[in-house]
């Protein structure tokens, strides 16, 4: 994953809306970044959002409210993802931004 896309890409602006909403808490704002960070993962990866769901058990509707900060994401639900994406905890938390990140599936089938 590129750092233009963690730094913007094609899914800054609907982040930027849910935390500037004006009732967001330090930790509605972790989560929205968390959600962000496993968003772009699983659409570098060139996985579908139902595809990771089923790998991490939780339902769509679980995973859909996660990725746009709506929901918490527990320890447990960060270490899924990390395994499922490739990836570690750090960077899902945005700790580590440039040495855990997800391996690119582009070009690959």
């Amino acid at each position: 994953m590129n750092s233009s896309k963690i730094d913007g890409g094609p899914f800054r602006r609907h982040y930027r809306c849910r935390v500037n909403s004006g009732t967001e808490t330090a930790t509605s704002r972790i989560d929205a970044e968390i959600g962000r960070r496993v968003h772009l993962a699983i659409w570098d990866l060139k996985m579908s959002q139902a595809d990771f769901s089923a790998r991490v058990g939780m339902s769509p509707s679980s995973v859909a409210k996660r990725l746009r900060g709506y929901l918490p994401w527990s320890a447990s639900h960060l270490v899924r993802a990390a395994e499922v994406l490739g990836t570690s905890v750090a960077f899902l938390v945005g700790e580590d931004t440039a040495a855990e990140r997800p391996p690119s599936r582009a070009g690959h089938h």
